[in-house]
């Protein structure tokens, strides 16, 4: 119910303000919709869809464009850098993930539920099917931090047929994005492991060596000593930095992430 509210619009001081109007009018009437479905839902009626989300795009980072005559129409460079109208206010939200998270165990059966019905729009905001070297500005950090510690719960509770493929959806970020999102998915599920003394080392352990296969693989390594510091280098290298921490623990590799989990299984509190 909390998140059909999160939805605004950017507003243009030249725009009509019917049009703005419209917008807020069908904002209000979508979330009585989300209300009456969940107080029905919870007389017993049919539960209800989570709220869908506009399909607006991430803001990337990059530099001046000017036009100029040639190939390019101009409908299509107005079009590449459209403004989006909708937004979604990741940080309200955010704090809805972060009550659902701090629940305690078992309290909430519908977990993974809201990472499903949103893991799509997170992923596109952060970049998934965009090139390695992609720059994302103004990414949805307050919804990342906890969006990915439940998806974290995921992977390592889902079947072994649904790992891969969800796991891709972190794997297959730019760079950039995937150190800081790699971070929060790691550190969680260290946390779940090394908090439940039943839980097998076998999916924690294939997971870090996933991530580190991401890490080794990263195009940028090096570039924050070769890119124009007016290219805010200085966000690179603290991605690189966030990636490198995920290697250094087990700095000779696969067969140290398994000894790792394989020692400390015995020794959980």
């Amino acid at each position: 119910m909390g998140f059909a509210s999160m939805t605004w619009r950017w507003k243009s001081y030249q725009e009509d303000e019917a049009e703005h109007a419209r917008f807020e009018a069908e904002r209000a009437a979508a979330i009585d919709a989300a209300v009456s479905a969940e107080v029905d839902w919870l007389d017993g009626g049919a539960e209800s869809a989570w709220p869908t989300w506009p399909k607006e795009r991430p803001h990337l980072r990059r530099g001046s464009r000017i036009r100029v005559p040639g190939p390019v129409p101009p409908a299509q460079f107005d079009e590449d850098e459209a403004m989006e109208i909708v937004h979604v206010d990741s940080a309200a939200a955010a704090q809805w993930l972060a009550m659902i998270q701090a629940a305690p165990k078992g309290s909430i059966g519908w977990r993974q539920e809201v990472v499903a019905a949103y893991a799509d729009w997170t992923a596109r905001m952060n970049g998934l099917g965009l090139s390695v070297d992609t720059e994302i500005d103004r990414d949805p950090h307050d919804w990342n931090l906890h969006y990915y510690a439940l998806f974290a719960e995921g992977l390592l509770d889902g079947t072994p047929m649904s790992f891969d493929p969800d796991l891709k959806l972190v794997t297959d970020l730019p760079d950039e994005p995937f150190c800081e999102v790699a971070q929060t998915v790691m550190h969680a599920a260290d946390a779940l492991y090394f908090n439940d003394p039943q839980r097998t080392a076998s999916r924690p352990a294939d997971l870090r060596t996933k991530l580190v296969e991401r890490v080794i693989a990263l195009k940028r390594w090096d570039m924050p000593a070769i890119r124009p510091a007016r290219e805010s280098t200085w966000k690179v290298a603290a991605s690189s930095r966030r990636c490198s921490s995920i290697l250094t623990i087990h700095s000779t590799g696969h067969i140290a992430i398994s000894r790792h989990y394989s020692s400390t299984a015995s020794t959980r509190c």
